[in-house]
């Protein structure tokens, strides 16, 4: 399918290298090759003043038109792009502290508002093309993106600076450039329901109140209780002592990129389905859990939760992309910077905390504060029904006699005799002419999704049709054909 999406998706190498550049942009300041990294780098006033400049486009977003997007504004993207570039460049030239005056606050606080924006216009960009090829997108723009990082591990201080200052408006013209591509991937999304690029993600329900509150926590539950982490992302700022340990620290962020491309490639795979939320309750975070207890255990062991920190917190970046398919909303694109907007928020008490509070009081924080989050997200996924096994739709299954039972039996007999369907994709004829739905059909033929959408495709081909209504045309046809020759034949 990976192949499929290359080849399918038009410049998805612009898109894929835009993405990646954006992605390194956003942690800059966290990359060792470049610049000798410091606690002041996870202060808590930028934080707050990037949390809230994304809330606040958030809120813009909201009041927009349905249509309204900003990356489709150049004007807006490039003085985003710029920024964010100006502002990284003046940081990365200056030895100063990143703060301690108002100026130098002013500085980072605008470096991080521009890239987090640059990193929502790229999401916004890749809301057309479906769920599905965002994530593809994503995923290969973290193999991008580890291999840039490597290279910027053999480069000169002065190259490498460069280079980072450069990618916020590398990225910025990669996506002003995809958007002549974007009616043409819509089209290829939505040609054909089958296609298993254009597969989907179930939307949480939103019809009550009470939907609302389920909904509201399983969305926003990752992205608080990632805050604490804050810890383990700065724990091995003092393993820095020489050149070659930078090396390797960063070599280790690459990997760790490398780790967050495999552990998506798993969620396309395994759990693309109504469930697929559980991945980022009930995996990222005990993930991220245990990274945090390599490094109470001991710092020197970098090598090991700096890649599990960072690929945990790349894969939530996934989240925040795919939260507009998660929620249909009025306006679904105000959704990616309030799930920004709360991931970067939610880092700032810690920061403070970890700064102020003892080493164990801390941890004793961090615990309970995570272990309260995963009840919370457990109990929401329970009571949205996430756990219970799905069934077919009820406006989908369709009351039948005996009598038209054994016609579309006769007919589905007939039609695999004759284009010669194998005995899986028999099975699936059959359940498809009871208006079974294809998750349905995977629960209980116990096959994957995609597995099934497949057969389908396989169907559709040799039958001849486009579409499930296509399909009950035919079935229809050959079972008033099949049952007047049955009759005919009666003596």
């Amino acid at each position: 399918m990976l192949k499929t999406f290359l080849k399918e998706t038009p410049q998805a190498a612009s898109i894929v290298i835009g993405l990646a550049c954006a992605g390194l942009a956003l942690e800059a300041l966290r990359t060792p090759a470049v610049r000798n990294v410091t606690f002041e780098v996870f202060h808590p006033i930028p934080y707050l003043i990037e949390g809230i400049g994304l809330l606040i486009a958030a809120f813009v977003l909201g009041k927009a038109s349905k249509t309204f997007r900003m990356d489709k504004h150049p004007f807006l993207s490039i003085g985003v792009g710029a920024a964010a570039s100006i502002s990284l460049f003046l940081i990365m030239q200056s030895g100063d502290p990143l703060t301690g005056d108002v100026s130098r606050n002013v500085v980072v606080s605008a470096y991080r508002l521009s890239s987090a924006l640059l990193f929502v216009l790229w999401a916004e960009r890749l809301y057309p093309m479906g769920a599905r090829r965002a994530a593809y997108a994503y995923a290969l723009s973290l193999v991008v993106a580890a291999i840039l990082m490597a290279v910027l591990s053999f480069c000169s201080l002065a190259i490498g600076q460069s280079v980072l200052a450069t990618l916020p408006l590398l990225s910025v013209g990669l996506l002003l450039s995809s958007h002549n591509s974007e009616e043409d991937t819509e089209s290829n999304t939505g040609a054909e329901d089958t296609h298993p690029l254009a597969e989907s993600l179930p939307a949480l329900r939103t019809k009550t109140k009470r939907d609302i509150l389920i909904a509201a926590v399983l969305l926003l539950t990752p992205l608080v209780m990632r805050g604490p982490f804050i810890s383990v992302q700065s724990s091995w700022i003092d393993q820095q002592s020489d050149s070659i340990a930078s090396f390797l620290i960063q070599v280790s962020m690459a990997i760790g990129l490398l780790l967050g491309c495999g552990l998506i490639f798993m969620l396309i795979r395994f759990l693309w389905n109504k469930r697929c939320i559980m991945f980022f309750e009930l995996l990222i975070v005990p993930l991220s859990l245990l990274a945090f207890y390599a490094a109470q255990a001991s710092e020197t062991l970098w090598f090991f939760y700096v890649p599990i920190v960072d690929a945990t917190y790349r894969t939530l970046l996934l989240f925040v992309i795919l939260m507009p398919f998660l929620v249909k909303t009025k306006n679904s694109f105000a959704l990616m910077p309030i799930g920004l907007g709360v991931l970067i928020i939610g880092r700032a008490p810690f920061s403070l905390l970890v700064s102020i509070l003892p080493e164990a009081a801390y941890a004793g924080v961090f615990v309970a504060f995570v272990m309260l989050g995963i009840a919370g997200s457990i109990t929401a996924l329970l009571a949205s029904g996430m756990f219970e096994d799905e069934r077919p739709e009820q406006s989908l299954v369709q009351p039948a006699s005996s009598a038209l039972n054994g016609n579309l039996e006769l007919a589905c007999d007939t039609l695999a005799q004759q284009r010669r369907l194998t005995a899986r994709e028999r099975e699936v004829l059959g359940l498809l002419a009871q208006h079974y739905n294809a998750p349905y059909i995977a629960k209980k033929l116990v096959l994957s999704t995609s597995t099934v959408k497949t057969h389908m495709r396989n169907l559709y081909a040799k039958l001849e049709v486009h579409s499930q209504s296509d399909l009950y045309l035919l079935l229809e046809s050959t079972a008033k054909i099949s049952s007047q020759e049955e009759s005919h034949d009666r003596p």
